[in-house]
């Protein structure tokens, strides 16, 4: 029994000794061949580009108003009565020339007091003539009797005279004022033009100072434009007045555009817009309506040798992407102008190439494939994505200072 248990002790260990030196002797034997992982392809990002060129640019303002008449008019009454007849011509939109008569008024108290005027002036030049005889036959009976001297003024009735001579100039200025009063109970055309509105019609009473309705005259119109402070920094406003300073004007739906005179300021900013407006004048015969809205278009300042492109490529930190050795590269500019759609900025260089695809938040330093003003980059030959980065294709028509192959390349006999 004891002598079981030693050998047991003693082959156990021994088989799993040898059991344990034959598998690691077919391990290493046949060892496992471990999988090789194909070489990853660098991805470079597709971008459409264009090389910049600097150019002359002249700024374009934009601003909106409604036409006005040059002169318009508020009729109102001067004197008052019952409306008796109105106008064909007294009507919206109805023309009349200057002198028509549009309204009249009951002319009926005032033709009385016409008719009264005139009796005063009668009877007070009757009394006029009448104390001035008198003093005649005074200075004649004062010569008859042989009184030496000057008569005096009582004697000669002077004062009478006088006074009978102020009721007559006072008669005549009422008979003036009641002819005046007649007068104006016809509403005359104060010019050539055109009826806005009306506010009254016949029947109706009215008293002095009533209004009747708006008129305006025919002719040459007005537009109103105002421009903030941000677009006076682009307009030179000595210019304004000028021979040669026009605006274009465009009507709400595109179907008319007519030509203006830039015509003066109204020489100070609103206080409540911060905007000052300048007027342009739309000469007669132009297809334009009065309270038509328009868009105005003027000219204003002009760079040159400055570079536009498109103000969305401007990033909020001031600067543009640029493709460099097939590389995105953050390009520093200054904006001078911007209108929505192209922004004009300096700081850059002739032959720039600026990305035009949208990037995002890329950094400096991605790889890209740009397709520079339509011309597609060549298949490398090599790995990677197969189109090569500006280095290998628009880049190599503009080898770069200081490299060495272009050294190389002088320094050749």
């Amino acid at each position: 029994m004891n002598g079981l248990r030693l050998v047991l002790a003693v082959a156990l260990p021994l088989a799993v000794l040898v059991i344990g030196f034959a598998g690691f002797s077919f391990i290493k034997a046949n060892p496992p061949e471990a999988q090789k992982r194909p070489a990853q392809r660098t991805t470079m990002v597709p971008v459409d580009a264009t090389r910049l060129e600097p150019q002359d640019y002249a700024v374009t303002l934009r601003s909106f108003g409604s036409v006005i008449p040059r002169k318009q008019t508020t009729l109102v009454t001067q004197v008052s009565g019952v409306i008796s007849e109105v106008s064909d011509n007294f009507q919206a939109g109805s023309t009349f020339e200057k002198g028509d008569v549009l309204l009249k008024l009951d002319a009926s108290d005032y033709e009385i007091a016409v008719r009264g005027a005139e009796a005063s002036l009668i009877q007070a030049r009757a009394n006029y003539t009448e104390e001035k005889a008198r003093g005649d036959q005074a200075a004649s009976d004062w010569k008859k009797l042989g009184k030496k001297g000057k008569p005096g003024a009582l004697l000669l009735r002077t004062p009478q005279r006088q006074a009978a001579q102020a009721q007559v100039q006072s008669a005549q200025a009422q008979l003036d004022k009641a002819q005046l009063d007649l007068a104006r109970t016809q509403i005359l055309a104060p010019y050539a033009g055109q009826v806005l509105g009306t506010a009254v019609d016949e029947g109706r009473f009215v008293t002095t100072g009533s209004a009747l309705g708006d008129v305006f005259a025919s002719g040459a119109l007005d537009v109103r434009l105002p421009l903030n402070s941000s677009q006076l920094e682009h307009m030179d406003i000595s210019s304004i007045g000028a021979e040669d300073a026009f605006v274009e004007l465009i009507s709400s739906d595109g179907s008319s555009k007519v030509q203006a005179k830039l015509a003066r300021s109204e020489g100070q900013i609103d206080v409540t817009t911060r905007q000052l407006f300048v007027v342009a004048e739309v000469s007669a015969g132009e297809e334009l309506a009065v309270g038509q809205f328009v868009e105005a278009r003027l000219s204003g300042r002009k760079y040159q040798d400055v570079f536009v492109v498109p103000e969305r490529l401007v990033r909020p930190e001031g600067d543009v992407f640029l493709v460099e050795d097939g590389q995105v590269k953050r390009a520093a500019v200054e904006l001078l102008y911007s209108d929505g759609e192209d922004a004009v900025v300096s700081g850059l260089q002739t032959g720039d190439v600026l990305v035009l695809t949208p990037l995002g938040s890329a950094v400096s330093g991605l790889r890209i494939a740009a397709t520079i003003d339509g011309v597609e980059p060549p298949r490398s030959s090599g790995g990677g994505s197969g189109r090569p980065v500006k280095g290998e294709a628009a880049d190599q028509k503009r080898p770069k200072r200081g490299d060495d192959s272009t050294k190389a390349a002088r320094s050749q006999p």
